[in-house]
């Protein structure tokens, strides 16, 4: 286990709040009337190069320009520049544009938009809009370069992970100009299986497996008197993407660990058919549920939170509220319905408020755009070497942080990622305990070997 600069927890957060501004969903790409022209003037050098520093931090740092989170010598520190930094004046560099561009417009992926529309914000930058290809992969390639062509230069991308190459493809023209930095949010860009950029995100298998172990102490606590073999399990996947079928395998391995239960009982289902949403998890568990009603208990692993509240419903409608329970990944849908009041056999999430997701991704594509790093030097301690991309790339994979929350438990995570994100977008109490959350994790085993 490596991990990675903990003592950096020493962000001079200072926890104060700060109103947000009001997310913008746009679905028709822009063209550049009107765009303010904010890049250097042509002679001094390539198009988004940062104004020079005539302020080193130190006496020892004139080399180097100022940047977020500097080493004691005035070298940035590459493992942290993606932060947010509230001592480092972001006015001093060229005000980028920046879209965000979505494969469809659900809830996680509107809360994306909104924290990339905060970080603009703090950062200094133009959000030129949250752009949702409806579904349609052709439409998301034609957007994706009607904004290149109106001048965005940043891009956080969220297409059908299938269309990545093709991304790739179009963007890495305006890539080796200088003229667009981009990387993804929620899936890692990947051409059969080989690193296209840099990425932050999780261990999938990890996550699913720690989800199938909190199911498995939820029943222990609850019916701790009754056999496993009375117990059925259901791991919902998406067949479609590897990381969300990776998340599933974890969790079904974590059950079928237990001595006593039987294999017999657990059951996969694919929402690649029947839908990736609250009626694909209603209607693809159902019958399951029907057809072996001599099971009373039951555990679900229920993917995403959409999908886990219509497995939660087949839980409800067949009268097994009290004996059953489902725990998601994710964090938006259950905190709606949490907010609202709303408790179900939904009764878990493992979950990363986006603001905090957003934060380190929004932060590499800005210092690549100051030409402080490429995609090949940032975050240098995260480097996998059995899984760093092609043609000798030393593309980095962040692992990021999750939390389990409930019912109970949520409004203390999200008061913190308002206090830390400065922001007030997410609706809460305003307590919680500093100690009790960290940016940082150590990375799992193996993910670094």
């Amino acid at each position: 286990m490596k991990k990675v600069l903990a003592i950096v927890l020493a962000l001079c957060m200072v926890f104060a709040l700060v109103a947000c501004g009001g997310g913008s969903s746009d679905t028709t790409p822009k063209d550049d009337g009107g765009k303010q022209d904010t890049t250097p003037a042509p002679d001094s050098g390539k198009k988004d190069e940062p104004k020079e520093d005539t302020t080193p931090a130190d006496d020892g740092a004139s080399e180097y320009p100022a940047t977020p989170f500097m080493n004691e010598d005035g070298s940035p520190n590459l493992d942290l520049i993606s932060y947010y930094d509230e001592n480092y004046d972001y006015t001093q560099n060229p005000q980028f544009h920046v879209a965000y561009m979505a494969y469809s417009a659900d809830a996680l992926y509107q809360e994306a938009a909104d924290a990339i529309e905060h970080f603009c914000t703090l950062e200094n930058c133009i959000f030129d809009g949250f752009v949702s290809a409806n579904g349609d992969a052709e439409a998301y390639l034609n957007n994706l370069q009607s904004y290149v062509d109106g001048g965005t230069q940043m891009f956080i991308l969220d297409p059908d992970l299938t269309i990545f190459p093709q991304v790739n493809e179009l963007l890495e023209p305006y890539v080796e100009k200088g003229q667009v930095y981009w990387m993804s949010l929620m899936g890692a860009p990947r051409d059969e299986g080989v690193l296209l950029n840099t990425f932050a995100g999780f261990d999938y298998k990890t996550q699913g497996r720690e989800c199938g172990e909190w199911l498995i102490n939820w029943k222990e606590e609850n019916y701790p008197d009754v056999p496993w073999s009375e117990f059925g399990f259901i791991s919902v996947t998406l067949s479609l993407s590897p990381p969300l079928q990776e998340r599933a395998d974890g969790a079904m391995e974590a059950i079928l660990a237990i001595d006593g239960f039987n294999p017999d009982n657990t059951w996969y289902v694919d929402t690649a058919s029947g839908g990736f949403n609250t009626n694909g998890g209603l209607e693809r568990t159902s019958p399951i549920i029907a057809t072996h009603d001599n099971i009373k208990y039951w555990l679900s692993y229920g993917l995403v939170d959409d999908v886990a509240i219509g497995v939660a419903s087949a839980f409800e409608t067949a009268g097994l509220a009290d004996t059953s329970c489902v725990c998601s990944i994710g964090g938006p849908g259950m905190v709606a319905q949490w907010s609202a009041g709303i408790q179900s056999c939904c009764r878990a999430t493992y979950a990363i408020p986006y603001f905090i997701f957003v934060e380190p991704v929004f932060g590499a594509v800005y210092a690549r755009a100051n030409g402080w790093c490429t995609a090949d030097t940032i975050w240098p301690s995260w480097v996998a070497a059995s899984d760093h991309g092609g043609d000798d790339h030393t593309y980095s994979l962040l692992c990021l942080p999750s939390w389990f929350i409930t019912y109970d438990s949520y409004d203390a995570l999200y008061s913190w990622t308002n206090a830390h994100c400065k922001t007030d977008y997410y609706k809460c109490s305003g307590n919680f305990n500093p100690d009790d959350y960290s940016l940082f994790v150590e990375a799992p085993e193996g993910w670094l070997d």
